[in-house]
Parts: C-alpha cells; structure tokens; sequence
C-alpha cells in the first residue's frame, strides 16, 4: 500500500483525476470484459467441437468402406481358400468379385486420404495414437487385397488384417467421443449439445453391435467358411442380446431433433427385411448350409445362395444405419455451429461496451480535467519562456487559485537568479573567461556550479592550447606552433620584415634502429635528440614537424658564418652515438637551410618547401650534410621538376625507346642487357644518367621500371621466333625504389604471363648501393622473384657494403664488376680488389661478368681472372633490337675467338 501512497503523491494534477473518474468505470469495463472473455472461451470450445465432429465423421466413413472392402475380399479369398481358380470365381459364383474388389479399394483409398486430410488440420496439437495407426495400415491393407485375386494370401490373413484395422477405428471413435464430451463439458448449459453427442455415441455403439450380429449369422449360416472354430449359436445370442441392448439406450437418448429420423430407420424396408430374416434364423426357418457332406460332396452353390442372402440383407440394413449415424453426426455439428454462433454475437457486443464504456471514460476525464488544467496551462507557458531563455520578468495578471499563487511568486524569483546565471553562462560559451563578472559567485548550487565549470575550463584551455601547439612525445612545438611562430615574424611590410633562418633536420639511420630496438627504443632516442638540440639552440626556437623530423627557427639577425657554425654544432651533436636503454643508438642528420634577407618575402610555407629542398639535396650527398638553399639549387630543382615533367608525358606518348647491349660468354652463350633511351622529337638524345636520375627523385621511376619490363618481355616474345635470338635471355635494371615495393613480383609474374615468356629468360639486376638501405624489405621481394623462376643480377658489384653477406641472404645467379675496377687495371690496387671480387664470385659459382670492357688488355685480363661473361664497347655498343639481331653472329663469333686464344696456355 505504500508504494501506492508514493505514487499517487508523485503523479500530476491531471493523472490524480483521471485515476478518480477511471476507478468506477474500470470496474464496468472489467466486468464486460470477463463476459468477452469468456463468450471467446465458447467460440473455441465449439471450434473444436466441430472439428471433433467432422474427424468423427470421416472415421465412420472409413468403418462403412472398410467393411465393404472386408465383405467383397473375403468372398474372394474363402472361393479361392475352397478350391476356384481365379479365373473361375467370378462366373461360378455369376458375381464379378475383381471388380467389386477395385471398386472397395478405391472407395476406401478415398476415405483413407480423407480422414488424412482432416487429422492434418485438426486443431489439436497432441499426437492421436489410434487414428495415426490406423492411416499408418492403409499400405498393409492395400497390398493385401492386391494380392488376392492370385491367392497370395488366404481368408485367415484378410480377417486377420481387418480386424487390427477394426480395432484402431472402434478406439478412434472411443477416443473422438471422449473429447467431445471434455469440449462440451467446457461450454456448460448446452442441452441440445449434449442429447446429440450421446445419440451419436449411442448410434457408434449400434453400428457396431449390428456388424458383429452380421459376422455372427454369417458364422452360423456358414460354419465351414469361418477361419475359427467357435460356437456360432451361442455367440449369435451373445451378439444379438447386445445389439437390442444398444437400440434401446439410442431410444432411450435419442436426440428431440433426431427422433424422426430414428423412426424412419425402424420403419424403413431394409429394417424390416433385416428384422424378418433374423426371426426366421432365430426361429430356425433358415438353417445352416454345409459345404462339404460325409462323402466330401461339395455344395458349393448352396453356400453361395446362402452368403448372397446373408449380403444383401445385412447391406441394406448398414446402409440404413449409416445414413442414421451420418444425420446424428450432422446434428452435432449443427448444435455446436449455433453455440459458436451465438457466442460470438456476445463476444462481440462484450467488446463494443467495452469501447463504449472507455470513450465515457476520456470524455469525462477530459472535461473534468480541462476545468483545472486552464491555469496550470499559464504556469506551463511561463516555465517553458524561462526554458527557452526568456526570463525577463512577467507582467502576467494571475487568475486562479490561490494555492498557486505561490508557485507564480517563486517564479519571479527564479527569473532574477537565472537572469545572472545566464549573463555568466554567455560570458563563458564567449570565452571571455577574464570578465570580472565571472568572479562573482551566484549564491545557490547552481551558481556555485557555474564558479567552479569556469575554472575548470580556464585550466582546461590552457591544457589544449598547450596541447595543440607541442608535440606530445618531445613536448617541443609541433608543426602548427612552428608556421603559427614563423607567420608571426613574417607579417607586416617588407621592408620592416626581420630576417629570418629555418632549419630542417631529417635523422638519418633512425628508420633502422626504431625497426631493429622497437618503438619504445625509438621514442627514447627522439626525446634524446630534443634535448641535444635545446642545448644547442639556446635563445632559438626548436620544435618537431613528425617523424624523425625537426626545425629550428633563429629569428636573431645572424650572419651566413654563424648560422653555419651553428649547423655545425647540431651535426656534431647529433652523431654523438646514444646510449639507450637497448644498448648504443649511431644516428646522423642532414640540415638544409633556407634565409630571408632584408627586404625579401617568403611565406612560411614557401620557406619549409625551400628547406626541405635543402634537406633533400644534403641527404643525396650523404649523412652529415647541411645545404643552404641558395638560387642555383632553386633552378635545379625547378630544371628537375621540368625534366619529371617530359619524362611523364614521354611515358605517356611511348618517344623512349630500348636498346640492347650483348653480355658474351666463353662458350659462344650471350644475352643482353636492356638499356633506356630517350631522344624528343627535333631535339638531342638525354643521356641516361640525368633522366633516370630526375626519375629516381620521384615515384616516376616506378612506372618508368614497369614500362622497361613490358617492353623487354614484348622483345623476347617476337625473338622467340628469330633463328638467331629465339633462346635469348633479357637483363633489365630495377630501382632501388622499386626492390623495396611488395607489388614488384606480382606486376613481374603479370608481364611474363601477358607475353608468355619463360621466367628464366628475364634476369633482373640490382644495384648493389641501392639495395642496401631497404635490405630487409628487398631481400622478401627478391626472394619472391626466385620463387617465380625469373634470375638475378648484382650490378656495381664492389661498389657497396657487406656484399658477401648480399650473396648469402639472396640466391643471386650473376655478378657484375663494376666498370671502374676494370678501368683502372693499372692500379696495383684496383687490380687486386678486381681479382678478388672475381674470385669470390667463381667460388660461389655464380656467373660474373666484368663490365665496361674496352681494350683488348682488359679483354685478356678478365678472361684469364676467371671472368664467364664480358660487356663493353670493346665487342658492341648497345643497339636497337633489329642491329643486334643481324650483328649477333659476327659478334658471338668474336668474343668466342677471344676466349679461346686466352684461355689456350
């Protein structure tokens, strides 16, 4: 009750009175809606009383067919069981029993998938034991009777079959009433229901007591046929008493609306006829028929006269009581209809006083409540113009009751109080976080709330706006903070402008080491290089843009000298190695540098592209570089971008075109080396080494590297029907860049596929400076490449670093020595470290090719060092496909002479 009490206390004027004016109504409303409830009851107990009905039809149904079909096969079976042959049962007995067996089994297949039908969509979700066996037999019974007109099975075998069927169909029908008078018992007063439920069991329990007097004459009349021995005349008497037993309880129970229908049964011809004939075997007029005398004399036609007789008379008399028991049954169904019927027109008028009786409610609510809620409404308005932010005070005139006048006069008070808060509340969402009104503190919670949200977010800016102007690992300025600092010193006239220097540090080694010591090594280091560079950068400002990237901004008015010895100074301190918690850490960096004179107008991103221009000419030098970014280096970099620029649409057009230099080895074996060229229309050739290079400054060298690919597989494929070239093999150079793309061995596999080229027939070579400073990444990639079946190359070979170390990681197949050993023979030195490096390569078993052959001393040199290949000038200069083609022969002729006058003693 108390929760109650704490409700009622907490609702609303409004729902207070709809809960007074809803209590008497309710009560009504719960009643009316009792009677809907229980009238839908009714609704669904007659439902299902109708289904039982019709189920219970189907099975009655299925007892008249089902004896029927017993009566035209036992006839056939016993004619058969008595010595007829199939084809003579019918004329001896002038009877065609086939075709009446057809006719039996189609009629009780239909009452079979009938009663099917009707149990599939029965309302009851319980399994039915009897009826679920009993259409479970229909195959058993079909192949049966199938099998008797070729003697396959005797009268014994049908009997036996029938009578299982007998059984399950009588406790079907058990099982039928049952539920039905469980239904009626559900509806309650129904006492037309009722008198027909138990005339149609009364009339169930007729029939059947009328089939087992049927089967008991027959076993009188004709002892001889029957399948056990029993004694017929008592059974006959058994039988017949209870029989009149069961026509005297449908007397007794017979239905008002179906006791016309009892007295046409018993008036009825077929009645009487059945009446006479069972007198006359009571009363002996009729005998039994014996078959067989003592002399085995066969009286076969007497037997058939007999069972014609006892048919006829029995089939009428069924026939008769199964229209009784289908009108019983119908009567059922029509009692219940009417229940359901009328139960319905009450559910429904249940319902309409139900929504009658809810709209009075909301009438009456509505009206009792309107007389309150009109002054309320005031209040509601005035609370909803102070939560909008309108809280000017009201002149409103109060009308109403008295008790809320005091609700209206807490109103204005709390008008003033907001009108501070909001005027404080405006001057925070502004920012103006410095006014003195700010200071004051409005007396209440909310205003000491608002006090302390201020300080908080005075505290907070400032942590943002730290945060947003520094780098959170070095806790130097980040790149914002640094154009933020750089814009302010550059604004204002040119000629007032202070001069100022930008230096960009890139750290050179840092990818290795964070890759190798892990991340948290790599922050370290980081934040050991701001350090250094605060020492160093006393009265300047420093700060990290990302990465491994600095800056330092000298705003002081410095001379070229002092600004290089500062850079100085950095570079030293810088390459000082790092102790760190993973052992010692070796960095360097590069500087570039860029100054605004006196005068002169840079913007803050003009002056970081001119940096990083610097920076990346200091860092193609080598580490410890520091640039100055001066006019020269300027139109460098613009002459470059110009240069990427042609070489784009050059791509694009398809002006470059390869040319191929012969590799000629001891046993007259050669490739060659495909080799780049580009000449603009009406203009010069461009050497190789500036437009590859211009290249290699940006990702252009990608697409230039798969453009030399493509072109290179395309030759080997028109070679492959050339009687000269048709086994050659292609050598192509790769960018360093490009090793060190995980897309390399897939756009490779591409282009072998597209031409239809043999991989062994591409060698790819790599620079060996190139591909140590993405050796971890290329050693994956070229590792793939081996895995396709394409060879590889080392070019430069001795021009790099831990080049043994190369040869273990990658199975290579070729070295190239670099032309400049070769060309300088005449140095002790260079000789020696040639020797070597060709050494190495036979020991390892690898071909090694000495490049840049040009005399015939050289010739002598490489070939008596162990060379396998040789390539220079000195045998031919790179040429289109088609000279190469048509000199090929008298080239590999040379160079075979040549190895065989050095290689003889």
């Amino acid at each position: 009750m108390a929760p109650v009490f704490l409700w009622f206390r907490r609702t609303s004027i409004t729902t207070r009175l709809g809960a007074l004016l809803l209590i008497p109504i309710v009560g009504l409303s719960s009643l009316t809606v009792d009677r809907a409830i229980e009238r839908h009851h009714v609704v669904v107990v007659s439902r299902s009383i109708r289904e039982d009905a019709a189920l219970t039809a189907r099975l009655i149904d299925l007892s008249v067919d089902l004896d029927r079909e017993l009566d035209v096969a036992l006839g056939f079976a016993r004619a058969l069981d008595s010595g007829l042959s199939p084809a003579l049962v019918s004329p001896f007995l002038n009877y065609d029993l086939g075709s009446s067996l057809v006719e039996s089994q189609e009629s009780l297949g239909e009452s079979f998938g009938a009663l099917r039908q009707q149990r599939e969509i029965h309302h009851f979700d319980e399994p039915l034991p009897a009826i679920d066996g009993l259409i479970a037999m229909e195959t058993e019974i079909t192949q049966i009777m199938r099998r008797i007109p070729s003697g396959e099975n005797s009268a014994t075998e049908v009997e036996r079959v029938h009578r299982e069927a007998r059984a399950l169909l009588l406790q079907a029908l058990e099982i039928e009433i049952g539920d039905l008078w469980k239904s009626q018992a559900g509806i309650g007063d129904a006492v037309n229901l009722t008198a027909a439920i138990r005339t149609n069991e009364a009339a169930i329990d007729v029939v059947s007591a009328a089939r087992l007097e049927a089967i008991s004459i027959s076993a009188y009349l004709l002892p001889e046929i029957q399948s056990e021995a029993v004694d017929a005349e008592i059974e006959l008497a058994v039988v017949q008493s209870n029989l009149r037993y069961t026509l005297e309880v449908l007397k007794r129970d017979i239905a008002p609306s179906l006791t016309d229908e009892l007295t046409g049964l018993l008036s009825s011809e077929a009645w009487k006829d059945y009446e006479r004939f069972r007198d006359e075997v009571n009363g002996g007029s009729i005998q039994a028929v014996e078959l067989q005398d003592d002399d085995g004399n066969v009286n076969l036609a007497g037997g058939v006269a007999m069972a014609r007789l006892v048919h006829s008379t029995f089939s009428a008399r069924t026939e008769v009581l199964t229209d009784f028991q289908a009108a019983a049954n119908q009567q059922m169904v029509i009692e219940a209809g009417q229940i359901q019927a009328g139960a319905e027109a009450s559910r429904r008028t249940a319902l309409l006083l139900v929504l009658f009786s809810t709209i009075l409610t909301v009438i009456g609510a509505v009206a009792t409540i309107r007389s309150i809620l009109v002054p309320l409404s005031e209040l509601k308005d005035r609370a909803t113009r102070i939560s909008e932010g309108l809280i000017e005070p009201d002149d409103y005139e109060w009308v109403g009751p008295r008790d809320l006048d005091a609700v209206d006069g807490a109103f204005d008070d709390l008008t003033s109080s907001l009108g501070a808060v909001v005027r404080q509340a405006d001057l925070w969402a502004k920012g103006e976080l410095d006014n003195a009104e700010l200071n004051t503190t409005i007396a209440g919670p909310l205003g000491e709330s608002i006090h302390a949200s201020v300080e908080k977010l005075r505290q907070l800016t400032e942590r943002l706006e730290y945060q947003a102007n520094h780098d959170a690992l070095t806790r130097l300025p980040n790149r914002a903070a640094l154009l933020g600092h750089l814009e302010q010193n550059l604004t204002g006239s040119v000629d007032r402008r202070t001069p100022s220097t930008v230096m960009l540090l890139d750290l050179d080694g840092f990818k290795q080491a964070n890759d190798s010591y892990g991340h948290l090594v790599g922050d370290e280091v980081l934040c050991r290089v701001a350090d250094r560079l605060r020492a160093r950068t006393t009265g300047h400002v420093i700060g990290r843009l990302g990465g491994d990237e600095f800056m330092v901004i000298i705003d002081k008015a410095l001379d070229d000298e002092e600004v290089l010895l500062l850079g100085e100074a950095i570079l030293v301190s810088i390459s000082d190695p790092f102790v760190s918690s993973a052992g010692i850490v070796a960095l360097s960096t590069c500087i570039g540098v860029v100054t605004t004179g006196t005068g002169m107008w840079l913007s803050p991103s003009e002056m970081l592209q001119r940096a990083d221009v610097a920076l990346y000419e200091g860092k193609a030098q080598g580490p410890s570089s520091m640039i100055v970014f001066d006019q020269s280096l300027h139109d460098s970099v613009l002459n470059q971008a110009a240069l990427q620029s042609r070489l784009r649409i050059a791509l694009d057009r398809d002006e470059l075109e390869l040319h191929y230099q012969p590799i000629l080895g001891h046993n007259g074996a050669f490739d060659v080396e495909a080799l780049t060229r580009w000449r603009p229309a009406g203009e010069a050739p461009i050497p190789p080494d500036i437009f590859i290079a211009a290249a290699e400054k940006s990702d252009l060298i990608l697409d230039l590297d798969e453009w030399v690919l493509d072109r290179a597989c395309a030759q080997l494929a028109e070679w492959s029907t050339s009687r000269t070239m048709f086994n050659v093999s292609i050598s192509i150079n790769i960018s360093g860049r490009h090793v060190a793309n995980d897309q390399l061995p897939g756009r490779v596999a591409r282009a072998l596929e597209r031409h239809g080229i043999e991989p062994a027939r591409l060698l790819i070579e790599v620079t060996e400076t190139e591909l140590i400073p993405s050796i971890e990444q290329a050693v994956g990639v070229l590792s793939q490449l081996r895995g396709i079946g394409v060879r590889l190359a080392i070019d430069d070979f001795g021009t790099g670093y831990a080049s043994v170390a190369h040869l273990r990681r990658v199975q290579f197949d070729r070295i190239k020595i670099d032309g400049a050993f070769v060309s300088a023979l005449d140095d002790p030195t260079e000789r020696a470290i040639a020797s070597l490096l060709v050494s190495l390569g036979v020991d390892l078993e690898l071909e090694v090719v000495a490049e840049g052959v040009e005399t015939s001393e050289q010739v002598k040199w490489a070939i008596q060092a162990g060379c396998t290949e040789l390539q220079g000038y000195f045998f031919a200069r790179p040429m289109c496909a088609t000279e190469v083609e048509e000199a090929m022969p008298t080239i590999q002729a040379n160079a075979a002479g040549w190895f065989q006058a050095v290689s003889v003693p």
